[in-house]
């Protein structure tokens, strides 16, 4: 005979399950994958130091751009007239050709292109302004706000492009550079008024300077 199994007296408990704690999310946004290089928008860099051209296109590249470069105002038209341009960054100080005269030439063949003047001449805002420039930024160049400006511009329409090409609209984009910002806020704290404190005396007896309290002493 086959013994049958004991029955167990009281409640029985289920086995405890360990439950899986679920992983945390990356915060990390993926970098989308690569246009095809026909809807990649075209880039082309002007600019007579190769160092400087070596480093706009990695880093344009980098951000999804087709990236076309030329040394010269000549090779930049060559370039202009051989490729499809959606954008150009020109230097002025340009050889064989100069930047202004490419920047004629160019937006007579096609006023709709936005063109971004790189410089470190400050003194040529006021020219690139009435030439009617999509943007102005002086030496050396803020990255950030250099991407942010060639994204207005490629979505700017092209009606308001003409109206600025025809001295309608002159509202030309300026961004200084890192040094003359840092220059202009160091003038700002110069040119702020400070005050003597004579019963307050650092270590030495040298006497304490403060910035003043904006009251006026007449």
């Amino acid at each position: 005979m086959t013994a049958e199994p004991a029955t167990r007296t009281g409640s029985s408990r289920p086995a405890s399950r360990t439950r899986e704690r679920p992983q945390p999310r990356s915060r990390v946004n993926p970098r989308p994958p690569p246009k095809p290089p026909e809807q990649q928008p075209s880039v082309l860099v002007v600019d007579d130091i190769l160092a400087v051209r070596e480093a706009l296109k990695k880093v344009l590249a980098d951000e999804g751009y087709r990236v076309l470069v030329a040394k010269d105002g000549e090779e930049a038209l060559e370039q202009f007239e051989s490729n499809r341009v959606d954008l150009m960054l020109l230097d002025i100080g340009l050889p064989v050709r100069g930047g202004w005269e490419t920047f004629e030439r160019v937006t007579l063949a096609n006023p709709f292109l936005p063109v971004i003047i790189i410089t470190g001449q400050a003194d040529q805002l006021a020219v690139a302004r009435a030439a009617g420039v999509g943007a102005f930024m002086e030496k050396p160049l803020d990255v950030e706000r250099l991407l942010e400006t060639m994204k207005q511009l490629l979505a700017e329409p092209k009606e308001v492009r003409l109206q600025r090409l025809c001295g309608l609209n002159e509202d030309v984009r300026h961004i200084p550079s890192h040094s003359a910002l840092f220059l202009q806020h160091l003038k700002e704290q110069l040119d702020a008024p400070y005050r003597c404190n004579p019963s307050e005396r650092e270590p030495g007896g040298h006497k304490s300077y403060s910035h003043d309290d904006h009251r006026a002493t007449h």
